[in-house]
């Protein structure tokens, strides 16, 4: 920054040119001599000359000029030593550089992971595609013999099971009828209960051992009809034929049973069953 310097020495040539003006007072003859500055500053301090020291220059501060041509005011600005301090060491800027390389590489590294595991799953996928397809394949075959098996061995099966079952049924009914002995009488109330009020005649053809229950059934369900009772025992207990002017009612066991395997779509097996018309 440029400095200018003042100085109180006079310009050359001013002790010349310079006077001091005084009022002359009206008395007063003939005007006062001028004085020079050397001899008005020798009278007011009468010092030798020599013994007088120059008064050191002052040092003024130039204005910073601005470019755009506008004086800019300058200030000075104390720096303390603990703002200096504030900037980082070689030591901290190389841990900075470490964390920031370290932190770069992590991110890398997840990122390369993630993106590897994509791409090995894709390409695992597409190398087992085909191996997968034709597995699925053979398995496909499988279940269509299996169902096609299955298919077969119910129809094999299940006239089979239809007979088991039926047997266990009568042998279930032979040991109810042969334990009570009025097995008969709900089956022949409820035929009875049928041809209420229709039936003026009829006979009777049951098994010698439910004669008994058969007759006090009949007089307590339809004492005003004429009947006529048959003991027979190929009828079977637990059953009985009912004859009608108009047909048979035939409730024997082998009779039920026959057509309950008729529902279920099992063959029919031989009976002793007559060939006249029979009402059931």
């Amino acid at each position: 920054m440029a400095r200018k310097v003042l100085s109180n020495k006079p310009v050359s040539g001013e002790d010349a040119a310079w006077q001091r003006w005084d009022l002359r007072p009206i008395e007063s003859p003939a005007p006062p001599a001028f004085l020079t500055p050397a001899k008005a500053r020798a009278r007011l301090n009468p010092v030798a000359p020599e013994a007088v020291a120059e008064p050191e220059p002052e040092v003024v501060d130039e204005p910073e000029i601005d470019p755009r041509g506008v004086d800019v005011p300058t200030e000075e600005v104390d720096i303390e030593p603990e703002t200096l301090s504030s900037y980082p060491t070689a030591a901290e800027l190389e841990a900075i550089h470490q964390e920031a390389w370290q932190a770069g590489f992590e991110a890398g590294h997840a990122e390369g992971l993630d993106k590897g595991r994509e791409e090995g799953k894709v390409a695992a996928h597409d190398e087992l595609r085909p191996e997968l397809q034709a597995e699925l394949a053979l398995l496909q075959a499988l279940r269509t013999r299996l169902e096609t098996s299955l298919t077969q061995l119910e129809s094999d099966l299940a006239p089979q099971l239809l007979s088991l079952a039926l047997e266990c049924a009568d042998r279930l009914v032979g040991a109810h009828v042969a334990a009570c002995e009025d097995a008969l009488e709900p089956l022949l109330t409820g035929a009875l209960a049928n041809l209420a009020g229709s039936l003026k005649q009829a006979r009777l053809r049951v098994h010698p051992d439910d004669l008994i229950v058969a007759r006090r059934v009949i007089e307590r369900e339809a004492a005003d009809a004429s009947w006529q009772y048959i003991p027979d025992a190929s009828v079977g207990r637990g059953g009985c034929l009912i004859d009608l002017p108009s047909g048979r009612i035939d409730l024997r066991l082998a009779t039920r049973r026959e057509a309950l395997g008729e529902a279920l779509g099992a063959e029919p097996v031989p009976g002793d069953v007559e060939a006249d018309h029979v009402v059931r």
